[in-house]
């Protein structure tokens, strides 16, 4: 039964509703009281001893001296209590079947020591000097935001104490009070590992702390079995950061192991150093990671956010399958937040707000592309193809003929029509492949090409010129030359931005296509110039970093990002796509690159 009491209802009255309950042998009670007016329970409360959930408000809390306990409490959650210590750790004691235990600004509490081997659950949001949890062998969660001053003892040796003495700890949230007290001054490893803890969750940690920083790294070495983690960073601007970049130089990550890690959370990231170390080490050392969520921070400018997402692609990962997403909160979120962390680190304990954001739209560029094409690509003789190993096809926008070099040598040019896949079948040691879009497009002439009848198994280097994925012969044909070159090393396209109002068959296309057969194993360095974040340049490059396991470098670039929106846009969605490639390091510029 939950019982919350308006402010027109007196003690008296209250008094009598819970003599009647205690006549009816209540199992469960909630007692909600107006903030700042602590009521005095009666001897009443004390005497219902079948109680299994107890939940008490803003009350004043002080049994008759004939009070031995409650001994069948399951859950006990006490608010804007006042109690004395003793009493607490005797109401506590007391309770021998207690698994969860809820305690939220109490007060007039400086030393507590929790006797409750049947405890699962341990909340303490107070300013509790000191704490001993005492025999609990089945404890799985604890949290502690205590603000200044609360402890578990001493350092190392009771953070070791502390972890042997809830052998079952699973899930664990600590704010940064509690952290800094579990590493003080010592900055050596902890001589032990947290084996079965699984969820850390670290609130208001400043990574420019040298004290909070050292501790991140170290509980990150401890816990090998962790599957989730949020971290919830601050920015203080008065510490001091001189060390900061010294730690970070001497730190070896060579005995990090975080196999099990599936889900990362990290928040308020502004793009600091120690901030975008810890990520890099995240990334790098989860081989099972699934998702890291980055909540960004206020950033000044919008060039820094751009830089740091810039860096972020450039990480390895070690999961193929991680997928990252960024959240960008509103400015009135991060002002609301600012001043819960100022008032909380000066012991002034506030709930923090959630707010929605809102995304805009973004207005699509639309391009024309206007040139010659060469409408036929004539036989070149047999007898000087076969040992060919380079061979660039390029057709001048001046001039529609197009124009043929192999190496050094000149091809005679006969008077014979073939398509472009017969040449390729008659060139078994090409290597190296350039071709513009001209040619492209005579891959299939009369049908859409999905895969050459044989494989290009000796091709390492494809480099494909002016482009355009909104053209479904030349979408088609690129997808269809990558399916065909299992052994490619080098990948160069530049595109060329042309989009076309309402291209629904160029969506109907990619959708029906099957990847499942593409393998680039081989494949080590790409680049993609001229891209507009279109929706088929999108998804070459997400199917380019889902299948090439040993891919290295992907240097995306274009000119035609006109506003930062559209780039950070971008950068979003790279961020969302797996790698296949635990080394891949993405980078994407702004403006165009130059050969």
């Amino acid at each position: 039964m939950s019982l919350i009491i308006p402010e027109l209802i007196g003690g008296s009255e209250i008094d009598h509703l819970i003599y009647f309950l205690w006549k009816k042998g209540v199992e469960e009670f909630t007692l909600k009281m107006t903030v700042g007016k602590d009521y005095k329970l009666p001897s009443s409360l004390f005497m219902c001893l079948q109680l299994k959930h107890l939940s008490l408000s803003s009350c004043l809390i002080n049994p008759p001296p004939s009070f031995k306990g409650f001994n069948r409490p399951i859950r006990l959650e006490l608010d804007f209590v006042t109690i004395d210590a003793r009493v607490l750790e005797n109401l506590i004691s007391s309770c021998p079947l207690l698994e969860q235990l809820v305690l939220d600004f109490v007060s007039e509490v400086d030393y507590l020591e929790i006797d409750a081997p049947m405890l699962k659950l341990f909340e303490l949001n107070c300013s509790t000097a000191s704490v001993f949890l005492k025999n609990s062998p089945h404890l799985a969660i604890v949290s502690v935001a205590c603000g200044k001053g609360c402890d578990f003892g001493d350092g190392i040796r009771s953070l070791i104490e502390f972890f042997d003495s809830v052998p079952a700890l699973q899930k664990l949230h600590m704010d940064y009070h509690f952290v800094k007290f579990f590493f003080p001054d010592d900055h050596k490893a902890i001589p032990a590992t947290f084996n079965n803890l699984k969820i850390l969750k670290l609130s208001d940690i400043s990574l420019e702390s040298f004290e909070e920083l050292s501790s991140v790294f170290r509980l990150m070495r401890s816990c090998p079995n962790l599957e989730e983690v949020k971290i919830e960073t601050v920015s203080c601007a008065d510490n001091d950061t001189s060390d900061i970049m010294d730690f970070l130089k001497a730190q070896d990550y060579s005995d990090v192991l975080l196999n099990r890690l599936q889900k990362v959370t990290v928040s308020n990231i502004i793009g600091l150093v120690p901030e975008m170390a810890l990520i890099k080490l995240l990334l790098e050392k989860s081989p099972t990671l699934k998702r890291m969520v980055i909540v960004w921070g206020a950033f000044k400018f919008d060039d820094v956010l751009l830089r740091t997402m810039k860096e972020l692609n450039r990480f390895s990962r070690a999961s193929p399958n991680a997928e990252i997403e960024d959240i960008k909160k509103s400015r009135a979120t991060e002002m609301i937040e600012q001043i819960t962390c100022w008032l909380s680190r000066r012991g002034i304990q506030v709930t923090n707000s959630f707010f929605e954001t809102g995304s805009r739209q973004k207005k699509n560029n639309f391009w024309v592309r206007i040139v010659p094409q060469p409408t036929q690509l004539t036989e070149f003789d047999r007898s000087y193809t076969s040992h060919l190993s380079t061979i660039s096809l390029l057709c001048s926008i001046v001039t529609p003929q197009p124009t043929v070099a192999a190496d050094d040598n000149a091809l005679a040019v006969g008077d014979e029509f073939c398509n472009l896949v017969e040449f390729l079948e008659s060139v078994p040691a090409l290597q190296k492949l350039h071709m513009s879009y001209h040619f492209t497009k005579l891959l299939a002439p009369d049908e859409i090409q999905t895969v050459l009848p044989f494989t290009l198994n000796n091709l390492k280097i494809l480099e494909l010129s002016a482009i355009s994925l909104y053209s479904l012969e030349e979408l088609s044909s690129v997808l269809c030359l990558i399916k065909s070159s299992p052994n490619l090393e080098k990948l160069k396209i530049e595109m060329f931005a042309e989009e076309v109002d309402h291209a629904t068959y160029i969506l109907d296309f990619l959708k029906v296509q099957d990847y499942s057969n593409v393998l680039l194993n081989r494949l080590q360095e790409v680049t993609l110039k001229g891209v507009a974040g279109t929706v088929p340049e999108m998804t070459l490059i997400k199917l380019l970093l889902e299948k090439s396991s040993t891919l290295k470098r992907m240097v995306i670039s274009s000119k035609f990002y006109k506003s930062d929106d559209k780039l950070v846009g971008t950068l979003k969605e790279l961020n969302k796509y797996l790698r296949a490639s635990p080394n891949a390091e993405v980078e994407l510029f702004k403006k165009e690159l130059v050969n």
